[in-house]
């Protein structure tokens, strides 16, 4: 099974099927984690960093962050 998660990919091999609900633990115990390992986190997109009190962005300043990290325009 292949699911897009956090931006990254996740491979997971089913090898046991539980016909009802089960513990965290026990689940876990019911597939195979054969992912790649996540980017680094120097790899990871920068998140916008504001001085603290400075409040919430303006429409102005809002509109320029979604420019600059690459996301379209609601």
């Amino acid at each position: 099974m292949r699911l897009r998660e956090e931006g990254r990919e996740r491979i997971l091999v089913v090898e046991r099927v539980i016909s009802k609900r089960a513990s965290a633990p026990v689940a876990a115990e019911c597939y195979v984690d054969q992912s790649p390992p996540p980017p680094p986190r120097e790899k990871m997109v920068p998140v916008a960093q504001r001085e603290r009190g400075a409040g919430r962005p303006t429409k102005r300043e809002r509109r320029s962050l979604e420019k600059l990290l690459g996301r379209p325009a609601r």
